[in-house]
């Protein structure tokens, strides 16, 4: 290399050594995680963010999320495909309980404990 090919070379060798790092970090941000759980005979999957599960107010949103994935699906979902009514109160713990399971996070856990 002659000198002035030096400082590009430096250059593009730095440049790409700050990809490298910054794409497993925005991936890891971006990353999401699919739990299921099932009731009256039926499986209803959710994809997780799991940049939500580092703070307090990151697992209050998902858990809020969760209840709300799981009521709804309780109320449409499921009754639509097995064709009669269920008890949503009873299929929402169903679900609720198989959704912080299947997370296995010790937070959500103890988030749903404390909800239940």
């Amino acid at each position: 290399m002659t000198m002035t090919t030096k400082p590009f070379a430096r250059t593009a060798l730095l440049a790409g050594a700050l990809m490298m790092t910054a794409l497993p970090a925005a991936a890891q941000v971006a990353a999401k995680v699919e739990i299921s759980a099932k009731s009256n005979g039926e499986r209803i999957t959710v994809a997780v963010p799991t940049s939500l599960m580092t703070s307090d107010d990151g697992m209050e949103k998902l858990y809020t999320a969760l209840q709300r994935k799981a009521e709804k699906s309780c109320k449409v979902t499921i009754p639509m495909r097995i064709g009669s009514s269920v008890t949503v109160g009873r299929c929402t713990r169903k679900l609720m309980n198989g959704f912080v399971a299947d997370l296995d996070h010790s937070g959500m856990a103890a988030l749903h404990a404390q909800r239940s």
